[in-house]
């Protein structure tokens, strides 16, 4: 078991969503709702997974995230932006 790993293929978009550009914080959160999901859950139960996002607006594209690695098990959850 590797102490750390870059993974990109566990978290998925599964339905398309309108675009978050003139949306208020409300509507934004609405609009990703549901709108991830975790494939192969058994490689992040009980562990500790970071997720990276380029810009964070209002948070609700790494709160969805969060969320959905969250329920797949996932122990801690550190979320990055690299840019406001």
């Amino acid at each position: 078991h590797n102490l750390f790993e870059a993974r990109t293929d566990i978290l998925y978009k599964v339905r398309e969503t309108a675009d978050q550009v003139g949306k208020n914080r409300q509507e934004r959160f609405k609009n990703l709702e549901h709108s991830f999901m975790v494939k192969n859950p058994e490689k992040i139960s009980g562990r500790t997974v970071i997720v990276f996002d380029d810009i964070l607006t209002t948070g609700a594209t790494l709160g969805e995230a969060a969320r959905a690695l969250s329920d797949a098990g996932a122990s801690r959850l550190l979320c990055i932006a690299l840019a406001h």
